[in-house]
């Protein structure tokens, strides 16, 4: 059974990794000692090729799930593969706060002017779009212009330019 390693304090243990240009978040969310596995959010801001003189970044974040024994990693993508461990709405909304804390974090240390963002998984229902919402409203906060592209083979995008 999923047990939440989140402190209730509001305080979350960050790794952050830099280098070569790219940023990468790891923060610990839980474990279940009966399967042998730890679950994390990852979230990274990685160089996008391509875009001239204009430095930009794509951001991508999953939770990751990983054998204690090293045997399997697990990156989950969507709500429908994180239901099975994140059956509490209450702990979803919580992974989710840990998310954009991490983002913020990132945007803080890369300080990039262009920021893109595409669903890993295609044809997603609306509902599960709301996050990708809210990361919008985040970004647009620290001072970007935030907007949605039109779908490619079923993946949402979404670009963020800081001006």
């Amino acid at each position: 059974m999923f047990v939440s390693a989140m402190d209730l304090t509001g305080e979350i243990l960050l790794d952050i990794l830099k280098g070569d240009g790219e940023f990468i978040i790891r923060v610990p969310i839980g474990y279940d000692d009966d399967l042998g596995m730890v679950y994390s959010v990852f979230v990274a801001l990685s160089p996008l090729i391509g875009y001239a003189d204009v430095p930009g970044y794509e951001l991508v974040f999953n939770i990751v799930v990983a054998a204690t024994d090293e045997s399997t990693v697990h990156a989950c993508w969507d709500g429908r593969e994180t239901r099975g461990f994140l059956t509490d709405a209450t702990l979803r909304k919580q992974v989710l706060s840990v998310v954009l804390s991490c983002i913020g974090t990132l945007i803080d240390e890369a300080r990039p002017n262009l920021v893109s963002m595409t669903t890993h998984t295609a044809h997603l229902p609306r509902a599960a779009l709301t996050k990708f919402d809210r990361i919008c409203a985040m970004l647009r906060a620290q001072g970007f212009i935030a907007g949605k592209a039109d779908q490619y083979n079923g993946r949402h995008i979404w670009m963020m330019d800081r001006r």
